[in-house]
């Protein structure tokens, strides 16, 4: 009927934490990627991709980050408490297609299985937080021989 979509506040990026190190970026979510009770991942892609935005136009870097093929690694960290099988999320939600296509829009030349792998791994840690790691291809082969 023409009417104007309501205004949207700015996403929220607190909680995200960005640093690139020897050609690898490193984004720490707090928390296991969150899944709304009722409703959609939307905000998660927002909330990720305006902190990626910021970062880049912050350090001066283009899209995409990444030109060759890459390994994008999860890393679900869990305090000791909730360390058991109720706790630790499947790999088949829908938070992680919402972060790899926010992932790929912002970082890498595309989103298929040519531009990138993906790899996930648990870790027991003192708190519990959602890790990412985003590395060449060839760093991977290194990162898995030293980590695992």
């Amino acid at each position: 009927m023409g009417l104007a979509p309501a205004y949207l506040p700015l996403p929220d990026v607190s909680g995200v934490e960005l640093a690139k190190t020897n050609g690898t970026l490193v984004i720490k979510m707090d928390g296991l990627l969150p899944f709304p009770a009722k409703g959609n991942v939307y905000y998660l892609h927002e909330k990720l991709n305006h902190a990626l935005g910021q970062w880049q136009v912050q350090k001066g870097l283009c899209a995409p980050l990444f030109t060759e093929r890459c390994a994008v690694v999860f890393l679900y960290h869990y305090s000791s408490g909730q360390w058991n099988s109720r706790q630790v999320r499947d790999y088949d939600n829908l938070e992680y297609r919402c972060v790899l296509n926010t992932l790929a829009r912002r970082l890498l030349w595309d989103d298929d299985p040519r531009s990138y792998v993906c790899f996930h791994g648990v870790v027991p840690d003192t708190s519990t937080y959602t890790e990412i790691r985003v590395m060449a291809l060839s760093a991977f082969q290194n990162y898995i021989s030293n980590e695992y």
